[in-house]
Formats: C-alpha cells, sequence, structure tokens
C-alpha cells in the first residue's frame, strides 16, 4: 500500500533540505510511536463467539502476531466483540486493527472501547476497516480493549488487535497544563490563503501556558496549491520563546 506524501522535488529535481529535515522528523514519530506494541505477553483474549468453537479461530489470534490467523464467528454472524484484557493498566492513545484481507473487505460497522477503572467507555466508532484501521483518541490508562463489529457484509475475520503510545508531540491529553512545562504552539489564523500579487505573508504563532525556560518550535512551509519555487519560495525557521 503506498503512503502519498505529497513532498516534490525541486527545480533541479532534488528534494530540498527543509522537506528532508520533516521527512526524518516524520520518520521519528513513526518509529517512537509503533515501534512497541503496548500488549503484555501475558495478557488474554475472549470473544461472545469462535468459530464452532474451534481453537483455530479463537480470540487470542489476535494477538499472535501471524498475519494468517484470524479471529471469526459462524457463518451468519455479522455481529461480535473481541477483548483483550492486559491483566493491568497500560497507557495508551492508539489502537489498531485488521481484516484478513485475502478473503476479502467485510466489516461495515465497529466501536472500540476500553476499560478504565473498572468501566468500559467508548474510545472510538468507524465504518470500515480494511487492511488495517489505526484510530487514535484522548490518552488513556485502561485495563482491557474491546473490538466489537457492529455491522459486516459476511462473517468478519479479524486477524490483530494492538494498542500503542503516540510520539509525545503527537498525543492528545486531558491533563491541564503544568507550571514550568513547555506549553501548547498555535497558530493565530488555522488556514491562511494569499495570492500570487500579495508579496509577502506574515504568520502569528503564539505559545500558549508560557513557562520559565526557553522553549522552541521547527516551523516550515509545505506545499499547496501553488507551484513550489515560483508562486512561492520555501521558508523555514526554529522559532524561540
Amino acid at each position: 500500500i503506498p503512503l502519498i506524501l505529497n513532498i516534490p522535488p525541486d527545480q533541479s529535481c532534488e528534494f530540498t533540505s527543509e522537506y528532508i529535515a520533516v521527512l526524518q522528523k516524520y520518520k521519528e514519530y513513526l518509529d517512537a510511536t509503533f515501534g512497541t506494541e503496548l500488549t503484555p505477553p501475558s495478557a488474554t483474549a475472549s470473544a461472545t463467539q469462535v468459530r464452532g468453537n474451534d481453537a483455530t479461530f479463537g480470540a487470542d489470534k489476535v494477538m499472535d502476531d501471524d498475519y494468517d490467523t484470524y479471529w471469526t464467528m459462524n457463518d451468519g454472524s455479522t455481529t461480535g466483540s473481541v477483548t483483550v484484557d492486559f491483566g493491568a493498566d497500560i497507557r495508551f492513545d492508539i489502537v489498531q486493527f485488521q481484516e484478513y484481507i485475502p478473503l476479502g473487505q467485510r466489516v461495515s460497522g465497529w466501536k472500540v472501547d476500553v476499560k478504565v477503572n473498572g468501566n468500559w467507555q467508548e474510545f472510538a466508532t468507524g465504518s470500515t476497516i480494511g487492511y488495517k484501521r489505526i484510530v487514535q483518541a484522548k490518552e488513556v490508562q485502561a485495563s482491557a480493549v474491546r473490538l466489537t463489529i457492529t455491522g459486516s457484509l459476511a462473517v468478519p475475520l479479524i486477524n490483530s488487535l494492538e494498542v500503542f503510545r503516540a510520539h509525545e508531540d503527537l498525543i492528545e491529553s486531558d491533563l491541564p497544563p503544568v507550571a514550568g512545562v513547555d506549553g501548547q504552539f498555535v497558530l493565530e489564523k488555522e488556514f491562511i490563503t494569499a495570492k500570487e500579487t500579495d508579496g509577502t505573508v506574515s504568520v502569528k504563532v503564539k505559545l500558549e501556558d508560557r513557562s520559565n525556560k526557553e522553549v522552541q518550535v521547527y516551523v516550515a512551509t509545505v506545499p499547496g496549491t501553488g507551484v513550489q519555487g515560483k508562486v512561492y519560495q520555501d521558508k523555514t525557521a526554529t522559532l524561540k520563546f
């Protein structure tokens, strides 16, 4: 499956140092986020139904790291759930799950719940899954995760259910700012447009919940509808507060 980054070479057919820096940062985010799957080795799995009560299709197949095994139910069953119990609280903000695509894309509706302080609460909902679905929400400290299939064109086949914790720069938290901790950088306007005849455009960046120590953020232009190097010139900066 290709990943389209929309990062073109410049007029000399090379990638600019600014784009290279952004790509390297992107790789850092990916490695830190998905380098370690957080489900403990002692975790257990259960399901509302298993095809023919056959261990070949048991709930534990969503944890065995084997792409060619999967949890499924009896023919005609299009709704049901599979639960992974961690045996202890773990912190995560990403849940990733997959269908067994060699036998087709089937799921038309799903819901993910997490068990926090002994109570189930909704984490995310959606429609299709396909080869892989990655959902991120507020970071939670949960003892279990449950994937419920709410609709499917045929009996669903789920071959993985995993949890991850995003790179610290990407975590969306409900926790309030703490004095002395770096705050959040925000743009004065979420979207800024400009005409070719505008000459220059100013962008204001502010730091919320300021701290007493120096903090900084790296900023760079990214491709839009204008032609790089012709309509606009790339700009990068490290802003210090």
